[in-house]
């Protein structure tokens, strides 16, 4: 879900793995080559 939505939101307590699982989250964006979508890139059109 963390890389189809446009928003997720990460909560927890101290030592429940929110480093860990954004440490993961970005590595897979990585692997698939995603790229953010904020900022937009200038000329793109505006997204619906």
């Amino acid at each position: 879900m963390a890389l189809t939505a446009p928003v997720s939101i990460l909560t927890g307590g101290p030592g429940t793995g929110k480093t860990h699982t954004l440490r993961v989250v970005a590595t897979l964006a990585r692997a698939k080559r995603l790229r953010p979508s904020w900022p937009p890139r200038p000329g793109a059109p505006p997204s619906a």
